[in-house]
């Protein structure tokens, strides 16, 4: 009743919903017919407080399938339910069996979905379920912190002293650990048989084994809070997680499931879905022979391989590594997983005499890549690297919007594995620029309003992000109207070039004008002469920050504008000039204004040259926006003559 009655986290108190208790077991079983298993048993109480909150009660338990074989996770069990305060009565809803479906995600993941009944503000729901695994690489990790906070988090996990796992915590709370042996007795079926003509009826046998048993606990935790540039919560959420290290089962050699990088690379050069494709096909010679009929320069064939494979082969949102077909099928499906169009590169780029090979990577959304915990399963795309005179060029030719030779903002993730014949670590970060250029050359008149002429020219990953935005909309009439309606102006006579030339800047050129800008004070005007361009908010809001700040890319960005203001006025006040820097040059921003009579020049320089900054170097990162932001925001004063 107490659960019942709560209205609010004591602790968080903005908290639209809590987890009152989550607790989970994972024990070995063993059976003649299937050897060790693993059963994972959870039981979770959540609570919601508002309705904003109502889909805590959609559930999605994840099952492991083997493409190998016909083994597969199955769901031993399912309970859910909701209990409601009615007429002072605590009122129970269960959830049917008829309501949970089966979702299948791709040839490794089905997931099991189902939504607990009669949620409401106020309801306290109930899950239960079980998975049983033949999967002894599987062993669930358990995550102790959620967007919503949790009073009790507790994991225990058994495990016979005949199986080794390395295990580790993650994140950034306390978790209290702590382990102990026992004796472990597992009893098991020995079915009847008939031998020689006699009879021999089943019974059950068993046997004593020395079991570890961890547990893993975590009080009033708080909400884990997505802040600004990170990569998936996944990476900083606090879990436990485990690999398996090697079996020794009695009278039997130790078996090790722990491989090395370098075996991993040797397997998959040798894999028929990986390795193997990239022996060409008779497609990809074709295309390779259209190509070299205008130039043997490996720069521009590496280039024009890359637009080949784009033009022909457009990508249908899935990440893959392997390719499941030959490469002629691909081509004539003319769609294809990452994995069948940039292996389908590779080849191509190979076929015209260069030195490609792939690059496994995790995207950002995926997590990242920890190279300590040697599991393939980390990576989920593949990329393309051609190697010309001793220099890596990373490309991915899934992204229609991304020009080469760029790699999508959702690659940029630190780091990836090269696989050729020595293979190894290559860094993915970038050294390109989200660059922006704004230019205006303006004039106010006697109406107090600004007209002239107005540039916005961007490169790289800023133009990348102009035709992503044209191609996602109706085009770019919805570009120019959001530009206006952000920037409060109105443009004229406007062209948009380069669009469709991914070598070239994406530049918008316009007339501008721009009303109700200026403040006036009778005697006085007011008016921030960084009239398009400024960044008006701190994306850092927080004093301190846990999580490291992991931007895609670099960035930078300039303002140059010219100001003719009226006869009659002069200046009586403008912001003065100031140059702010990063720890290590890891980041600048200039800030110069001057008149010459009757012309007011600024520029106005920001650039960012890392891309990873540690929690130790936040509070540098926050105060430098900061300041950036409040110079900004600063504005001339004119003063008018007495005369008008």
């Amino acid at each position: 009743m107490a659960d019942m009655i709560m209205k609010r986290h004591p602790v968080d108190t903005n908290a639209g919903a809590v987890v009152l208790c989550d607790f989970g077991i994972t024990r070995f079983n063993y059976t003649v017919q299937s050897g060790f298993t693993i059963t994972f048993s959870r039981q979770t109480r959540i609570k919601i407080f508002s309705k904003d909150r109502l889909d805590e009660g959609d559930f999605i338990i994840p099952l492991y399938v083997s493409s190998q074989s016909s083994d597969k996770e199955d769901i031993g069990k399912i309970r859910a339910y909701s209990y409601n305060l009615e007429e002072g009565k605590i009122v129970k809803t269960k959830l049917e069996f008829k309501d949970i479906y089966t979702e299948e995600v791709n040839e490794n993941w089905v997931h099991k979905k189902f939504s607990v009944p009669n949620v409401r503000e106020g309801s306290v729901i109930d899950i239960e379920y079980q998975i049983d695994s033949p999967f002894l690489f599987n062993l669930q990790s358990w995550y102790f912190q959620d967007d919503i906070p949790t009073v009790f988090s507790k994991y225990h996990v058994f495990i016979p002293e005949w199986f080794n796992y390395k295990n580790w915590v993650q994140g950034y709370i306390n978790v209290n650990r702590s382990t102990s042996s026992r004796e472990t007795r597992y009893t098991y079926r020995v079915d009847a048989i008939v031998l020689g003509g006699s009879y021999k009826s089943g019974e059950n046998r068993d046997f004593e084994i020395n079991t570890v048993e961890y547990i893993y606990e975590a009080n009033n935790v708080p909400a884990f809070i997505t802040e600004p540039y990170m990569t998936t919560k996944k990476d900083y959420i606090s879990a436990v997680k485990f690999e398996i290290q090697w079996t020794q089962f009695p009278r039997s050699p130790i078996k090790h499931y722990t491989t090395t990088w370098e075996k991993i690379n040797i397997d998959l050069l040798e894999h028929s879905d990986f390795g193997k494709r990239l022996k060409g096909s008779r497609g990809i010679t074709e295309i390779a022979e259209s190509i070299t009929k205008n130039t043997v320069e490996p720069l521009v064939l590496m280039q024009n391989a890359f637009q080949e494979i784009k033009k022909r082969i457009s990508w249908n949102g899935l990440y893959r590594i392997y390719v499941y077909d030959n490469l002629n099928a691909v081509l004539d499906a003319k769609s294809g997983s990452s994995s069948d169009i940039n292996l389908s590169l590779i080849a191509l780029c190979r076929e015209l005499g260069l030195d490609a090979n792939p690059v496994l990577i995790s995207t950002r959304d995926n997590g990242l890549v920890r190279p300590a915990q040697v599991i393939l399963s980390q990576f989920n795309h593949v990329i393309a690297c051609v190697t010309i005179d001793g220099q890596n060029y990373l490309l991915d030719a899934t992204d229609e919007n991304t020009p080469f030779p760029l790699l999508s903002p959702n690659s940029l993730n630190r780091t990836g594995w090269l696989v050729k014949e020595k293979g190894d670590w290559i860094d993915l970060r970038s050294e390109n620029y989200y660059f922006e250029f704004y230019y205006g050359n303006f004039e106010l008149d006697e109406n107090l309003t600004f007209n002239g002429i107005f540039q916005y020219q961007t490169k790289d990953y800023a133009s990348r992000e102009i035709r992503k935005k044209i191609n996602s909309t109706d085009g770019e009439k919805d570009f120019v109207r959001e530009f206006e309606q952000k920037n409060a102006v109105t443009f004229s006579d406007y062209t948009l070039e380069n669009l469709d030339n991914e070598d070239k800047s994406v530049t918008f050129k316009a007339n501008v004008t721009i009303e109700d800008y200026i403040v006036d004070g009778g005697d006085r005007l007011y008016f921030n002469p960084l009239i398009l361009g400024r960044i008006e908010k701190n994306p850092f809001t927080d004093k301190d920050r846990l999580y490291p700040v992991d931007f895609n890319y670099w960035s930078q960005k300039r303002c140059i504008y010219s100001i003719k203001i009226p006869e009659g006025y002069t200046i009586e006040e403008m912001p003065e000039k100031i140059r702010i820097n990063l720890p290590d040059n890891k980041g600048s921003f200039t800030y110069i204004i001057s008149n010459v009579g009757n012309i007011i020049q600024v520029n106005s320089e920001y650039k960012r040259t890392e891309t990873l900054y540690t929690g130790e170097s936040y509070q540098h990162l926050n105060q430098f926006y900061e300041m950036m932001i409040g110079k900004e925001g600063e504005q001339i004063v004119l003063k008018k003559s007495e005369k008008l």
